[in-house]
C-alpha cells in the first residue's frame, strides 16, 4: 500500500518546484475521476473528494500567489488551513461512515446535532487521522499559532527580521509585501507537501480498491517523492543560513 504519513509535508521544506508538480499532479487526477463517471447520483465519497480536491487547489494557488507578492504571513496562514483540510478528510477516509453525516451538514448542525459534534470535534478528527494514516503534524505545528492570532506567531510569520546595531534581531512591521526568497520558498514548497499528501491519502484508498485505471498518474506521484526528496536537501542546505531564528 502507499507508505503515507500524514503531516510528513513539513519534513519537505524546499521542494518548490515538486510542489507545483504535485499541484498539476492533483489536477490531472481530479480529471481522471471526473472523467471516469457513468453513473449517477455520484457517490458521496467521490463528492467529497472533488470537494477536498477543489478547495486544496485553490488553496495551494492561492498561498504561491502570496509568497510571490511577498505576503508570507498570509500564505502561511493558507498553509495551516491546508493542514486543517487534509486532516478532515484523512479522518472521513479513516472512517467512512461518516461521510454521509459531513456531508449533509447544515448551518447549525455542529450545534444541535450531539452525534455530529462529537464526530467532529477537534480531538475525533484528529484522533482518526493519526491512527489510520500515521502523526498529526498539525497538533504539533507553529500554524495552529497562526489561526488563534497569537502574538508570537504575527511576529514570527508577518514581520522582517531586522538585525539592529548591538547584533540582536527583531521583527520589524512591514505593513505590506517584501522579498525574502527562503519564506516564499518555504510557503510554496509547504503547500505542495500537502498536496501530495492529499495524493497520499487518495492512492492509499486506490490501492485498497484494487484500482489500477490511474497507474500512470501513480507512478507520477512516486517520482515527485523521490525528487522533493533530493531537492529538500539541496535546498536546506542553500536556506540553512538564512534561517530565521526567534
Amino acid at each position: 500500500s502507499v507508505l503515507f504519513i500524514l503531516g510528513k509535508a513539513l519534513s519537505f521544506f524546499g521542494a518548490a518546484d515538486s510542489g507545483y508538480s504535485a499541484l498539476n499532479l492533483l489536477k490531472q487526477v481530479v480529471y481522471r475521476e471526473g472523467k471516469s463517471i457513468t453513473t449517477y447520483p455520484v457517490s458521496i465519497e467521490k463528492q467529497v473528494f472533488f470537494l477536498f480536491a477543489n478547495r486544496m487547489i485553490v488553496d495551494a494557488q492561492s498561498s504561491r500567489l502570496l509568497a510571490e507578492k511577498g505576503l508570507y504571513g498570509s500564505g502561511y496562514s493558507i498553509n495551516a488551513i491546508m493542514l486543517r483540510s487534509i486532516t478532515m478528510y484523512a479522518s472521513l477516509m479513516a472512517n467512512k461512515n461518516h461521510l454521509e453525516l459531513f456531508w449533509n451538514e447544515e448551518e447549525n448542525t455542529y450545534q444541535v446535532d450531539q452525534n455530529f459534534s462529537n464526530s467532529f470535534k477537534e480531538s475525533a478528527i484528529r484522533g482518526l487521522a493519526k491512527n489510520k494514516f500515521g502523526e498529526d503534524a498539525f497538533n504539533k505545528s507553529e500554524f495552529e499559532k497562526l489561526l488563534h492570532g497569537s502574538c508570537y506567531a504575527i511576529r514570527k510569520y508577518y514581520s522582517k527580521k531586522q538585525v539592529c546595531a548591538d547584533g540582536k534581531s527583531e521583527p520589524v512591521l512591514m505593513f505590506g509585501g517584501f522579498k525574502q526568497e527562503s519564506r516564499a520558498t518555504a510557503i510554496k514548497s509547504i503547500a505542495g507537501a500537502i498536496i501530495l499528501d492529499f495524493l497520499g491519502i487518495f492512492f492509499t484508498d486506490y490501492q485498497e480498491k484494487n484500482r489500477n485505471d490511474l497507474i500512470d498518474l501513480e507512478s507520477c506521484y512516486y517520482n515527485i517523492i523521490k525528487r522533493v526528496k533530493i531537492e529538500t536537501v539541496c535546498l536546506e542546505k542553500k536556506y540553512k543560513e538564512h534561517a530565521i531564528k526567534w
